[in-house]
């Protein structure tokens, strides 16, 4: 997924290039273009994420890397996962935050604490799976609005989603990185909030659990 899409754009028109931008050498051309670039990055008309490449990988279940200038992993079920590509928490070799939606074991909590003592990442969930964590690097958070994770620049909120946990709240989670939006629902129902969801946040990915029995099935994502 590229990023280089972004809908923002330089607006220019303002700057006077009159005199003292005298164009009549090579010189001068590039003085007066080196002039331009940092006017337009000082008054923040460019975004320079728009250049960084955002990756969303499947690892198996309800796992999912995003990488970009940070990687993100949500619900990383790793170690007894029949579909993960990963042989265990040993082949994450970076991580700078994950995101664990609720307690159940297919979500990944025990991998999620293993991954962030080896990796110095943050664990983002419910206020009760971070205290049984044990973590110092740690984001308590429960349904409502965006947290800039450990100042990096990863903002996280978590959504509704219908379903059941053994500690807190079940959640989707909306992570924005380098200007990208990706909604992970975790598992849920069907409910109508998701169209507010939606347009209220507008993902450019939407990730939507199909199992049926305890989830949403094809038809309803």
């Amino acid at each position: 997924m590229e990023a280089c899409n972004s809908p923002r754009r330089v607006f220019i028109s303002s700057l006077d290039i009159s005199s003292p931008f005298v164009f009549t050498n090579r010189v001068s051309k590039l003085m007066s273009i080196i002039i331009i670039s940092i006017y337009i990055l000082r008054q923040k008309c460019i975004n320079l994420k728009m250049f960084i490449m955002v990756k969303v990988t499947f690892l198996g279940h309800a796992a999912f890397m995003i990488e970009g200038s940070k990687v993100v992993l949500i619900d990383p079920f790793i170690t007894g996962n029949p579909k993960s590509p990963l042989k265990g928490v040993e082949d994450i070799k970076r991580a700078d935050v994950v995101i664990v939606t609720h307690d159940h074991g297919d979500h990944g909590f025990d991998d999620a604490v293993e991954i962030c003592k080896k990796t110095g990442a943050y664990f983002v969930s419910q206020y009760e799976l971070v205290v049984k964590s044990g973590l110092d690097r740690v984001e308590p958070m429960s349904i409502g609005g965006f947290v800039n994770v450990g100042g990096m620049g990863v903002e996280v909120a978590f959504t509704p989603a219908f379903h059941t946990a053994g500690l807190g709240d079940p959640a989707g989670v909306i992570v924005k990185i380098d200007g990208k939006t990706i909604y992970h629902a975790g598992d849920t129902g069907l409910f109508y909030d998701m169209k507010l969801i939606g347009e209220l946040y507008r993902p450019d990915i939407a990730i939507l659990p199909i199992g049926s029995r305890f989830t949403m099935d094809v038809l309803q994502a």
